[in-house]
């Protein structure tokens, strides 16, 4: 007697991972750093609404025509697109109560050990070298390093600060292919430009 069929296989397969290219990754990076600027500017021009809203109050008295954090809140969230994080009244009333009136929201987490200044020294670093080659990851974090040796930020980790150099420079800091020196000089000379 013959065996039986075997069964098919109906489970799928897992698919492999897929990564994004640098242009994609630069893309992406940047547009989620357009939509979180529209959450930051609508923050900031919330808390001074409602500032202005609360000294009004305090001025003519309780039963005054201002808007309640509640009212300016909604219309704050209803300015954002549907890919931005709604704001929260409760984070309103902190920053005006603690004086941060038109000022960004504070980041959630421990604040960074990477100093300004070492972020803006690699991106001119970066600009420096665009002028002649492509400025390799490692080549900058080499740079970071010899920058931070005998400095009070010895001990930040050059993966951090290069980490931290593409969150702050976003848009800034190009991680394609760059042009070169004749190329930048072509691009530059257009009709206004030369008849200047």
């Amino acid at each position: 007697m013959a065996a039986p069929p075997a069964k098919k296989d109906t489970t799928k397969k897992q698919r492999k991972a897929w990564r994004m290219s640098a242009n994609q990754a630069e893309k992406q990076a940047n547009d989620s750093f357009v939509l979180e600027r529209k959450r930051v500017d609508a923050f900031k021009q919330a808390t001074l609404d409602l500032q202005a809203s609360q000294q009004a109050k305090a001025k003519t008295g309780r039963n005054s025509s201002g808007k309640s954090a509640k009212t300016i809140t909604k219309e704050a969230n209803a300015s954002l697109p549907e890919d931005v994080k709604p704001l929260a009244e409760s984070s309103l009333k902190e920053a005006v109560l603690k004086g941060r009136a038109g000022l960004s929201p504070l980041k959630p987490g421990p604040k960074s050990k990477v100093p300004v200044e070492l972020t803006d020294l690699a991106h001119t670093y970066i600009g420096l070298t665009q002028q002649t080659q492509v400025p390799k990851p490692s080549r900058v974090k080499r740079a970071m390093r010899a920058s931070l040796q005998g400095s009070e930020h010895e001990d930040v980790s050059t993966r951090a600060a290069y980490a931290a150099l593409k969150k702050r420079k976003v848009g800034k800091v190009s991680t394609g292919p760059v042009h070169t020196q004749d190329a930048r000089r072509w691009i530059w000379m257009t009709w206004d430009n030369v008849n200047e």
